[in-house]
């Protein structure tokens, strides 16, 4: 994702405002489906600029774009302090993910216990630390921690 959002950003310094905002609404056709507008909080210094293109163009992505630049405001960030701890709340398959993760299990005992398939763990353990602003598995669980207190 990150590199994905490098190149839009150099497709967009380089005057290249069309391409900037066909990528972009790619990654949010890619994101939006699974409701995971955490993913791209973590990229947030690059953000700003390309989700406005995509509002500005009134693409199919930008009502998802707006919703998202809304979570990324310092306005956004001084309501979800004040409500909630997370910019978007975890799935209920994710807090129990994230509670198996604190338990210290592999990706493949958390499957067996969920009955799921290890690569469907793997892609939920890659949201989880984007809600929580974590940039790996210890400190997604150290977060989580600090939010059950």
């Amino acid at each position: 994702m990150t590199a994905t959002l490098l190149c839009i950003h150099a497709h967009y310094t380089r005057g290249k405002v069309g391409a900037a905002t066909r990528a972009m609404c790619v990654v949010l056709a890619q994101v939006a489906p699974q409701k995971a507008a955490g993913l791209l909080l973590a990229e947030r210094s690059a953000l700003a600029v390309l989700l406005q293109l995509v509002i500005d163009a009134g693409d199919a992505w930008a009502g998802f774009a707006a919703r998202v630049q809304r979570l990324l405001s310092p306005q956004a960030d001084a309501d979800n302090t004040a409500s909630s701890p997370l910019p978007e709340p975890l799935s209920e398959r994710e807090a129990e993910v994230l509670r198996l993760m604190s338990e210290g299990r592999t990706n493949k005992a958390i499957a067996e216990a969920l009955v799921v398939a290890p690569s469907t763990v793997k892609t939920q353990i890659n949201y989880i630390p984007a809600k929580l602003g974590a940039a790996n598995r210890t400190e997604t669980v150290t977060r989580a921690f600090g939010l059950l207190k």
